[in-house]
């Protein structure tokens, strides 16, 4: 089976249909915001099962540092906070993170899953189209605050 032709398999059993529409972006959406189950990659793809995998060196999985947990959690509270945020958007299955530190900050990155382009209630790409919002906090070392936000389009 072809790399495309398992990641539709893959998304076609972690999600319950959805009406069909006349646009394929306005399908995606609706395919995206009801799905659910699984880990979740761009499309609205499950990512591969894998529970131990996160041990080895060439893991796709890693473990990760306490202090960049304790920082994405102040990140996601402030997040929430956003008062223009739609409440669909504040969904943490329409995102992927990335964790990193600088110097003098832990940052958290929000990147939102592009969503998939579905015609006659089929997979048939993946749509420049998202639910969330981009976002990276620099949360400070010290005290854990918010030391800076920036959200882009």
């Amino acid at each position: 089976m072809s790399r495309r032709g398992a990641a539709v398999l893959a998304l076609s059993l972690c999600i319950s249909p959805v009406a069909s529409s006349d646009d394929p972006v306005a399908a995606g959406r609706e395919f995206a915001i009801a799905t659910d189950g699984c880990g979740l990659d761009h499309g609205y793809r499950c990512v591969p099962v894998g529970e131990e995998d996160f041990t080895g060196l060439e893991a796709d999985r890693r473990m990760l540092p306490g202090n960049w947990l304790r920082a994405w959690q102040v990140a996601q509270a402030d997040f929430r906070a956003t008062p223009d945020l739609p409440e669909e958007a504040r969904a943490l299955k329409h995102y992927k993170f990335g964790l990193a530190e600088t110097a003098d900050a832990y940052v958290v990155h929000f990147q939102p899953l592009l969503t998939p382009m579905v015609e006659d209630g089929e997979v048939t790409g993946i749509a420049r189209a998202s639910i969330g919002r981009q976002a990276r906090y620099w949360i400070d070392k010290t005290d854990f605050s918010v030391a800076r936000r920036q959200f882009y389009k």
